[in-house]
């Protein structure tokens, strides 16, 4: 009886690990960080590549890889590391609305991300509005990516804090 039942829990807890990723394809995640900065700012902070090391965590270097820098179609590789690993991921600058929206896209080991950012102001802080929208274009990856939402969610969040501080520091 008890190996019946075992092999019937078996699949049933597969498919239910499985189903996730295969139903949705994509997902987003929403960001929102306030800071107590000039919006001009604020996006040239973001914008900018090079400070990239002053707020994203584990963060190595950036190589420009094509394009002139900053500006629609400009391409970099970010290298950082987490928990001894060393990760590499291309971005590229999709659009640039000055001071009102950036978009960009990074892929990374078969996931592409692709980031809005919306620029406004609010008394006397700049907010900015991010949502990021993730896919996967392989099987195995579709199916992992919605568990590891949570975690992604959880490092956006915590580089944005990074990133208000860095912007309010200074």
């Amino acid at each position: 009886m008890k190996k019946r039942l075992f092999l019937y829990i078996i699949p049933l807890l597969l498919v239910l690990f499985v189903l996730p990723g295969l139903v949705k394809k994509s997902f987003t995640i929403n960001t929102r960080v306030d800071v107590r900065r000039e919006l001009k700012d604020v996006y040239v902070g973001l914008a900018d590549p090079a400070k990239l090391a002053y707020w994203f965590d584990g963060f190595s270097k950036i190589e420009h890889v094509q394009g002139m820098p900053f500006v629609t179609g400009s391409v970099y590789r970010i290298t950082w590391e987490r928990q001894g690993k060393t990760y590499s991921a291309l971005e590229k600058v999709v659009e640039i609305d000055w001071r009102k929206h950036l978009k960009l896209e990074m892929k990374i080991n078969g996931i592409t991300m692709v980031s809005d950012y919306y620029f406004y102001l609010i008394e006397d802080r700049t907010v900015v509005d991010g949502e990021h929208h993730l896919s996967a274009q392989k099987a195995g990856k579709k199916i992992l990516l919605p568990w590891a939402k949570p975690m992604i969610r959880k490092e956006l969040n915590r580089n944005f804090e990074n990133f208000r501080k860095m912007m309010e520091a200074r």
